[in-house]
């Protein structure tokens, strides 16, 4: 259904639904039983589709752009809501939804990650600064108080979303830029992969890596954690 690549792929969270957007400024809307697509792509966005992400409790979704902007869409219709999101001055690289579905944070090329309210669409903060290089991902604690970032800079900074400002100091390890983060179930420790070839675990109370990284022969893009928090 799409004419150029693939970047970001979502489920809705009942799992009937997947939401994909792709270099051609598009998003696609497909049911799962049937594989087949739902209604036209949704267009609207001027530039490629990075990164997608659905409320927890499925009313809509959202996706960020290197068009600078993020944008609210219907889950059930597609139709998109009110007017696209200005707050970044570059490319949104990446969107994320708090458990609850109170908040959700999107990163930036403009080093910054910005936090919204999900029911006025309205920043909740100024932008959150202290990264030096682009935003690859992000990630909300379980408990919603905190929110990770990984960076080209090759930090990983946690950050406290209630009043904006850093945890601690970033946590340095690897060689290369942060590609992908995941919490543990728990919240206690963070998954990280990189470009370096490798993943560490850190420990989110003090900021300090587990043991040895985890290696691999090539760059690791992304990274997931079972529900249960074991593998």
């Amino acid at each position: 259904g799409h004419n150029d690549i693939i970047t970001s792929v979502a489920f809705s969270p009942d799992g009937t639904r997947v939401a994909s957007g792709s270099w051609d400024n598009t998003i696609c809307l497909w049911d799962v039983a049937t594989r087949s697509s739902i209604g036209a792509p949704l267009v609207g966005h001027k530039d490629t589709v990075a990164s997608i992400a659905f409320s927890p409790h499925g009313a809509f979704f959202i996706s960020g752009s290197w068009d600078w902007t993020i944008r609210v869409w219907d889950a059930t219709t597609g139709g998109a809501i009110g007017d696209p999101l200005r707050g970044h001055f570059n490319i949104v690289t990446c969107v994320a939804f708090s458990r609850d579905g109170t908040r959700f944070a999107s990163g930036s090329s403009d080093n910054t990650i910005q936090l919204w309210d999900s029911q006025t669409f309205m920043a909740v903060s100024e932008p959150l600064q202290g990264h030096s290089g682009t935003i690859n991902c992000l990630a909300f604690s379980p408990d919603g108080a905190m929110i990770a970032s990984g960076s080209d800079d090759e930090t990983i900074r946690l950050w406290d979303t209630t009043t904006g400002s850093a945890i601690g100091e970033p946590l340095r390890g690897h060689k290369h830029f942060i590609a992908s983060l995941a919490f543990l179930p728990d919240g206690s420790q963070l998954l990280s992969s990189s470009h370096d070839k490798t993943i560490r675990l850190w420990n989110t109370a003090t900021g300090a890596a587990f043991g040895e990284p985890l290696r691999h022969t090539n760059s690791i893009t992304c990274v997931a954690i079972s529900g249960d928090g074991k593998y």
